[in-house]
């Protein structure tokens, strides 16, 4: 995501990758938002593209042990980053460090964790990732510690706002590999290329499948049915909201609902709690640890920022649990 909010996002754009990631914790962030929106909800008051890389085993020049778990690969592997970079790889990854946590949850998904050598300060879960040395936030991680670290493969979030990391990672000769998970379609993508990296492509497209297969499940089950008008905060102070071209607005889409903001013109506008209230939502979505009161129509949804906020196949299983908030008759 762009926009610097935390993922998320942004890290969801949610700052990059921190959501959303990192995402940051999503959820904290929303609490200073909070302290004005909440007076209204009670009820009393109303980079530029380089040149083509070519990654080696790592500026140690040792592969490591995690590297007998992908086979070499027959071919070089070719792809473009989101950067717009071309990379050459004459085999698959052997040590990676992911600083974008929904890249790490693909990863461990895919059975390539442990090919990872280190992780950012928000990728927490499963314990064998958290065990893992941090280099600080998925923007302006320590590249000091990076380089400690030996990977022969970084994945980074592609933000413009942290030009420095991917220049410094140049002149140390530490390929990185830029994605920017928006969208749904970006997911697949990336899980491809991630499938790739590490010589697990017949898992990633199991992987990418078996979510194409519920989200289509879910849009069969509420296919028909009125659909809610819905809001998701945020942080920020004033707040921001989900708007368009965003993976959490197609997964209110996926779960029959109407993102009431969806008409605006940027993937995670700033509105005031007043505009929130004016467009009259049915249903408020809020991460589950943040502090508010009822709202004085419709209804509040607490919801796990991990997973709602967290651009990776699991949004088949946010949709789920959306479509079960918007729709609940429409399940057993």
């Amino acid at each position: 995501m762009s926009a610097q909010i935390r993922p998320p996002f942004r890290t969801p754009m949610l700052p990059p990758g921190e959501a959303w990631a990192p995402h940051r914790g999503p959820a904290r962030a929303i609490l200073p938002l909070l302290s004005s929106l909440l007076l209204l909800l009670t009820p009393t008051a109303c980079t530029e593209p380089g040149p083509e890389r070519t990654a080696a085993s790592g500026p140690n020049g040792q592969a490591g042990a995690a590297g007998r778990a992908g086979a070499q690969a027959a071919s070089p592997i070719r792809l473009v980053d989101a950067a717009g970079r071309h990379h050459v790889l004459e085999r698959p990854a052997r040590r990676i460090l992911s600083l974008v946590p929904a890249a790490t949850e693909i990863l461990v998904r895919l059975r390539a964790e442990d090919l990872l050598v280190g992780r950012t300060d928000y990728d927490l879960a499963p314990p064998s990732v958290a065990r893992l040395p941090s280099v600080g936030g998925g923007l302006h991680p320590s590249v000091e510690r990076i380089l400690s670290l030996g990977p022969d493969l970084v994945i980074r979030f592609a933000a413009e706002a942290d030009p420095a990391t991917p220049e410094r990672l140049d002149r140390l000769g530490i390929t990185h590999f830029a994605i920017r998970p928006e969208r749904i379609p970006d997911i697949r993508a990336i899980t491809t290329a991630l499938g790739a990296l590490t010589a697990r492509r017949s898992a990633a497209d199991s992987l990418i499948r078996e979510m194409d297969r519920r989200i289509a499940v879910v849009r069969r089950t509420v296919a028909g049915r009125p659909r809610p008008r819905v809001a998701y905060l945020l942080g920020g102070e004033p707040p921001r909201v989900v708007g368009p071209g965003t993976f959490i607005n197609e997964l209110i889409e996926i779960a029959g609902g109407t993102n009431i903001f969806a008409d605006l013109g940027t993937p995670y506008p700033a509105v005031s709690a007043e505009v929130v209230l004016a467009r009259r939502p049915d249903v408020i979505l809020a991460p589950h640890d943040a502090l508010l009161a009822p709202p004085p129509h419709g209804r509040l949804e607490r919801v796990p920022s991990e997973l709602f906020e967290r651009p990776s196949p699991e949004v088949a299983v946010a949709a789920e649990r959306l479509a079960r908030i918007l729709h609940a008759d429409a399940f057993p």
